[in-house]
C-alpha cells in the first residue's frame, strides 16, 4: 500500500520501448506514483518544462534528441534543474559515468527487477541514490 508522500510523487518516463515504457508505468502505478510518459527526447523536455515531475527514468537511445542532450538541457532550465533523473539503460558502465557527470542522479541497468526499480526510485527521491543500481 502506498504512502501519502509517495501517492503524491509524479514520475515522467522517457522511453521510445512501449514494452518498456508500459512495465515502467505499471509497476510503479502500482506502488502508488503517478505516471507521464514520453516517447522522444523533446516530448521529454516539454513534459517535464510543462509540469516538473519528482523524478525522471531517462532512457539514453531517444529519437529526436538522445537522453545525454535531454538531461544537458534539463539541467540548464530552473525550473527542471533540481529534478532528480535516473538513467534507465541497457548501455554499459562508462555510460553510467558519463550520465552523472552531465547530471544523472543514477543509473539502472536494463534489465531490471520491479524490486530494485521501485527501490532505486524511492532513494532518488529521498536524495540517496547517487551510484549505479
Amino acid at each position: 500500500m502506498a504512502d501519502t508522500v509517495t501517492a503524491a510523487r509524479r514520475i515522467l518516463i522517457a522511453d521510445d520501448d512501449p514494452g518498456v515504457s508500459s512495465l515502467l508505468t505499471r509497476w510503479l502505478t502500482m506502488a502508488g506514483y503517478q505516471v507521464t510518459t514520453a516517447d522522444d527526447g523533446i516530448k521529454a523536455c516539454e513534459a517535464a518544462d510543462q509540469a516538473p515531475p519528482d523524478l525522471i527514468l531517462l532512457d539514453l537511445q531517444l529519437p529526436r534528441r538522445d537522453g545525454y542532450a535531454v538531461l544537458i538541457s534539463l539541467s540548464s532550465r530552473e525550473t527542471t534543474a533540481h529534478v532528480p533523473v535516473l538513467i534507465v539503460s541497457g548501455e554499459p558502465d562508462q555510460h553510467a559515468d558519463i550520465a552523472k557527470t552531465l547530471g544523472a542522479r543514477g543509473f539502472v541497468h536494463k534489465p531490471f527487477t520491479k524490486e530494485g526499480l521501485v527501490k532505486a526510485v524511492e532513494l532518488a527521491l529521498r536524495g540517496e541514490n547517487r551510484g549505479v543500481a
